[in-house]
């Protein structure tokens, strides 16, 4: 890999996005795909590697450092883990590798998943380790639960009523961030969502929701997707540049 080193918060922010457009199928004009993964139906997805994702994955682990509150060592640590383990699982060599070099991707998700939990919660601070809500989170705040069909329920969390979906997570984590950068999601979710099916109208599920039912396939034991820890390195990477170059620009004043 020939990584070309991430200079500020502002070039690491935004290299993520070209990187995203990228995965999301935005065609390259430079490089062809290494990998391609495609889903039909609601939990659907359309997610296109190429060679300078790896690149890019290798420079944010040499970049980022645990100088952000919501991005301890600990999580630094887990977030260039997860790096790791996707780039080897990318780069697989022989079919005789140990067991453990022949599944890198598959471990990535099992680190990828808990990692943007955690980060998640720091972020807005609005649950505690135990999932217990740190304040209450009224209807008004428009958590839901989508149903398959495209049934929205409401959702309140009061009392000791645990937070535990990740995908409520993710809304309410949502609701912290900066204005700037939650549009930014809110533009990646609506491109997540196009059908893989050229000339189909019908969206896909949410990107929080999709992301809650491949953790939940994979942590339960039934399927993975194989793409899980390279997007969600992705979202991360956007909420680390983002607040990053937020703070220097609070700095500067």
């Amino acid at each position: 890999m020939s990584e070309k080193a991430i200079l500020s918060a502002a070039d690491g922010f935004g290299r993520t996005i070209t990187a995203v457009k990228l995965l999301l199928g935005v065609p390259s004009p430079a490089e062809k795909p290494i990998s391609v993964y495609t889903k039909f139906g609601i939990y659907g997805y359309s997610i296109v590697v190429y060679a300078s994702h790896l690149d890019y994955l290798a420079a944010v682990t040499s970049a980022i450092s645990p100088s952000l509150p919501e991005f301890d060592g600990d999580a630094i640590e887990r977030w260039r883990l997860t790096n790791d383990l996707v780039i080897g699982g990318l780069t697989q060599g022989f079919p005789d590798e140990s067991r453990i070099a022949r599944h890198e991707s598959a471990l990535a998700a099992l680190v990828a998943f808990p990692t943007l939990e955690e980060i998640a919660r720091r972020v807005c601070g609005r649950w505690d380790e135990d999932g217990i809500p740190t304040s209450d989170v009224p209807r008004s705040e428009g958590i839901v639960t989508r149903e398959p069909d495209g049934t929205e329920k409401p959702e309140e969390f009061e009392g000791r009523r645990r937070v535990v979906f990740l995908s409520h997570k993710l809304q309410l984590m949502h609701r912290a961030l900066d204005p700037g950068l939650a549009r930014i999601l809110e533009s990646i979710d609506r491109a997540s969502r196009r059908s893989p099916i050229q000339g189909d109208t019908q969206q896909l599920a949410p990107l929080y929701d999709r992301l809650q039912y491949f953790r939940d396939r994979w942590v339960h034991g039934r399927k993975f997707e194989g793409f899980e820890a390279l997007l969600i390195s992705h979202l991360v990477a956007l909420i680390y540049f983002g607040k990053l170059g937020s703070r220097a620009a609070v700095q500067a004043c």
